[in-house]
């Protein structure tokens, strides 16, 4: 298994902490704005903000469009790292 720096995981954090989001069913919202449906038709899973993730992975959750289009949706939520890696890695990439 591929062993990442603690500053790449650093760098990571502080990207996925910069988009502050909130979940469709389960989280709460920052605001009173109904929540339009999750992009690209996803069902957004919880789960931990602790993940253990591989090269390939990081790469996708960063630069990838489904990524990038979750992480905008989900600005108005509290805690969306627990949607966001719950629901990413349910995702094949293949």
């Amino acid at each position: 298994m591929l062993e990442l720096s603690i500053n790449l995981f650093y760098r990571l954090d502080k990207v996925l902490r910069t988009v502050q989001g909130t979940e469709y069913q389960y989280a709460q919202v920052a605001s009173n704005v109904p929540k339009e449906p999750p992009p690209f038709g996803l069902t957004i899973f919880k789960g931990s903000k602790y993940v253990i993730l591989n090269r390939d992975s990081v790469h996708n959750f960063v630069h990838g469009h489904v990524a990038k289009s979750l992480r905008e949706w989900l600005k108005d939520v509290s805690m969306p790292e627990e949607f966001f890696f719950a629901t990413m890695s349910r995702i094949d990439f293949k």
